[in-house]
């Protein structure tokens, strides 16, 4: 158990293991509430939870499962060959990149018989890669009811090379995070490469503050702390949140969420915000396009935030979506009020 994890929070990681591992799914967030019921409320529990071990998608949709890390799949009991295939699939990864001399593609088939491992081992193994990647993957599908996988090898594969061991495979996976970031900023146009955190390193609070723009003060309230402390991504998914429990309260409806709150908030007809006086075309196109931006917003950026990967955002990128934040706490700042 790591520092800091309850028994509760062992017992969840370990519930939510056994389940992926004799049925090849996760569970879903409600049916560890009926489990759980005579532990305490699930969502203090998952509070708890250090989310480099598990995450949660929107508890609100009754099909949101609970799915485990790497990390988290390593404190569990039973996990160990699990663990081990997704590495020597990582291996495997890295061989048919280096033989095709650029992007493959490889089938859950061609794994499980390479690798003789059984169906059921592939599929977990498949879906770990299918949710998390590790920049081994650059895409792919899935068919069969999601029992069959089909991976185009990313470009970083040939990087996990006789990879081995877990540690190793961290630190790969570390080392390729590192070589990204540094990509990123080379890929850049030279007047753009000093970061607005380069800036606040070098005490250029001014110049700072001017690249920063104009952010929201409901933005700069729970994001600019963690924006100027390099956590990028973690600044931009702050930004959202904030902004969907504006959106509960204004509309007094704290039990939705997510796509499902803006469509209900900004609708066509009957919105509980308006943003229009909704008399001419241009003024429902005005609606419709809160709608549609609100709800993305949350499917499209806040959602990969919370419940996917780390994303490790670039300065500029988490700015971007800050900027975009901004834009809609604005939008309702200024909403139309028949009075």
């Amino acid at each position: 158990m790591l520092p800091g994890e309850s028994e509760a929070n062992q017992k969840l990681l370990q519930t939510v293991y056994d389940h992926f591992r004799d049925n090849g799914t996760w569970p879903t967030y409600r049916s560890l509430e009926i489990l759980f019921r005579k532990a305490g409320p699930l969502y203090e529990i998952v509070a708890s939870m250090d989310r480099q071990l598990m995450r949660v998608e929107d508890i609100y949709r009754e099909d949101a499962v609970c799915y485990l890390t790497l990390e988290g799949l390593s404190e569990c009991e039973g996990a160990s060959k699990d663990i081990q295939n997704i590495i020597d699939i990582a291996a495997l990864f890295a061989m048919r990149y280096i033989q095709n001399s650029g992007t493959a593609q490889v089938t859950s088939d061609e794994i499980e018989i390479e690798l003789e491992l059984t169906e059921p081992e592939v599929r977990r193994a498949c879906e770990m890669y299918w949710r998390f990647g590790w920049n081994l993957t650059g895409g792919g599908g899935r068919t069969n009811g999601g029992k069959s996988f089909n991976f185009v090898v990313g470009r970083n594969a040939f990087m996990f090379e006789g990879v081995k061991t877990l540690d190793d495979f961290r630190e790969r996976v570390k080392k390729i995070d590192e070589k990204e970031e540094q990509e990123r900023r080379l890929n850049q146009p030279f007047f753009a490469q000093q970061s607005v955190a380069d800036l606040l390193k070098s005490g250029n609070s001014i110049n700072a503050e001017e690249k920063m723009g104009n952010l929201h003060d409901k933005v700069r309230e729970v994001s600019l702390s963690l924006f100027n402390s390099e956590h990028y991504d973690e600044s931009a998914r702050a930004a959202l949140q904030h902004f969907e429990a504006v959106v509960q309260e204004l509309v007094g409806r704290p039990k939705d969420a997510g796509q499902a709150l803006m469509s209900i908030a900004f609708r066509e007809q009957n919105p509980l915000l308006r943003i229009s006086p909704m008399q001419s075309l241009t003024d429902v196109d005005e609606q419709q396009g809160m709608m549609f931006l609100s709800m993305g917003a949350m499917t499209g950026i806040r959602n990969p935030l919370s419940h996917g990967p780390k994303k490790n955002l670039s300065p500029e990128e988490a700015m971007e979506i800050l900027s975009f934040v901004s834009y809609l706490f604005r939008k309702i700042d200024q909403r139309y009020s028949a009075t």
